[in-house]
């Protein structure tokens, strides 16, 4: 989705390999990969660990340091950065999906600088240990159009479908082989845009192939539904679009489909003052795309928390119920917030404190600014995982702190991380986060500027946090 650029903090730019320099340890040896396509040059680090002990158990949201080095995987895909990344420069993965063989396709954006300018989609493929696969065709820019991929999807043949946007707000998919090449059949040279509004702010992909757009039109907010040939889904809403009864400053914030064909939403309310404090709602559609009046009241619920942050994202249960994850920002710093809603649109009582678990984010100073929930994924237990970072920076700062949390059917699982959350001062931004078969947590996002993957250790024996009901599990 578009959002708004910032300027990087760090004085100068930023100088990858001296990075990569300060960040490997003596007990590794340095390898650097160069790989050319026609699109980009990429270097990367790969390491060979030389026989270093471990002397405990990995325990759950621990780094999994078989992965990249030491857990991360940190990929340029922006040649102008490989020596010096000036402000506006870098690549930044907002999306993720895992292969049946344990790759990791990454996909996003690249900010060509260094001067503010049109992102072009990037691409890359790692190996399942976090090396970067050099037969994947699409390392670096992906195409030449002025587009974001926000999500990544496989399809039966192998092929990679990306969902994103275009820099006016319009929708778009592009479709690639397995080895990484457009598929030029597929739209104009393998990028195909819907006919949707400037100021889309979110899309999904449902079971069906169907695509709901999230947006705003005028003074209205519309989810609109497009079926897999790009024709509006005129069975959805009026002829495929669905306008919500919404007070004016109402935004569009999250959307996430649900089983069966119905949507879920969020949307924020600024106030009508100064003083007054940011409202979020959460809207329940029908398949139809008609409000689901018996959700909440007359189709929302509302989202009981002080001071919310204008953002969230959404996961729907096989259980119907729902989970929103947002942040709540009294003063500097705030709270991560997990909030459950039974299928009525009434919170889950038996969940955290009256349906809502506050979490904080460990080793992080209360002057930073606000937690942003970016990314929420059930794992096989059905137990919640939200990935996100504590400071709002859309081009990445040192000072972002990335983070992990997870949650167990009663509210925040003690045993993952600090009372259920797990920091990390190597992730700029976590945008997105998938699960492996084993049970080990992955998320992709941006580290200095640079693509980013990490993964984690999942696992273990959940217990949920004192002070909150203990359901069995």
């Amino acid at each position: 989705m578009p959002r708004q650029e910032e300027e990087s903090t760090g004085e100068g730019g930023y100088d990858a390999i001296a990075h990569w320099r300060d960040k490997v340890p003596s007990s590794v040896c340095r390898l650097f990969f160069r790989s050319r396509s026609a699109a980009s040059t990429l270097i990367t680090a790969g390491a060979i660990t030389l026989a270093i002990a471990t002397s405990a158990a990995a325990a759950p949201g621990d780094l999994d340091t078989s992965f990249g080095q030491g857990g991360h995987a940190i990929v340029q895909l922006n040649e102008r950065c490989l020596n010096h990344c000036a402000r506006f420069m870098g690549s930044y993965a907002d999306a993720l999906a895992v292969e049946g063989n344990g790759g990791i396709v990454l996909g996003g954006w690249e900010s060509p600088g260094p001067a503010p300018g049109q992102p072009q989609a990037a691409l890359a493929r790692l190996d399942s240990d976090g090396t970067v696969d050099q037969s994947f065709a699409m390392i670096g820019p992906a195409s030449r159009a002025a587009f974001r991929i926000t999500h990544l999807y496989l399809l039966p043949a192998g092929d990679v479908l990306a969902l994103g946007e275009a820099e006016d707000g319009r929708v778009g998919l592009e479709r690639y082989s397995a080895s990484g090449q457009l598929d030029p059949s597929f739209g104009s040279s393998g990028l195909r845009f819907l006919d949707t509004p400037p100021g889309t702010v979110q899309e999904a992909r449902d079971a069906a192939g169907r695509i709901d757009v999230l947006a705003r039109s005028a003074t209205r907010i519309i989810a609109m539904r497009f079926l897999p040939s790009g024709a509006l889904d005129r069975g959805f809403g009026v002829r495929g679009v669905s306008s919500l009864p919404t007070a004016r400053q109402a935004e569009p914030i999250a959307l996430t489909t649900v089983q069966g064909g119905g949507v879920v939403l969020a949307i924020s309310i600024d106030g009508s003052s100064p003083a007054a404090a940011t409202k979020l709602l959460v809207a329940r559609l029908t398949p139809a795309g008609r409000l689901a009046r018996w959700f909440g009241h007359g189709g929302f619920a509302s989202v009981p928390i002080a001071r919310p942050v204008p953002s969230a994202v959404i996961a729907v249960e096989p259980s119907q119920r729902i989970d929103v994850a947002t942040g709540e920002d009294p003063g500097p710093g705030g709270d991560l917030v997990l909030l459950r809603y039974m299928r009525s649109g009434r919170l889950d009582r038996s969940f955290g404190i009256g349906g809502v678990a506050h979490g904080v984010i460990p080793g992080v100073e209360p002057s930073y600014g606000s937690v942003n929930a970016r990314a929420i994924t059930l794992d096989g237990r059905g137990d919640v995982i939200v990935a996100g970072e504590r400071h709002f920076n859309r081009v990445d700062s040192r000072r972002g702190v990335g983070f992990l949390a997870r949650y167990t059917p009663s509210g925040r699982d003690c045993s993952f991380g600090s009372a259920g959350v797990v920091s990390d001062s190597e992730v700029g931004a976590a945008t997105a986060t998938e699960l492996e078969p084993d049970g080990r947590i992955l998320i992709a996002g941006w580290s200095n500027n640079a693509f980013l993957a990490a993964r984690y250790e999942g696992g273990g024996t959940p217990h949920t946090c004192a002070g909150e009901p203990h359901l069995p599990h």
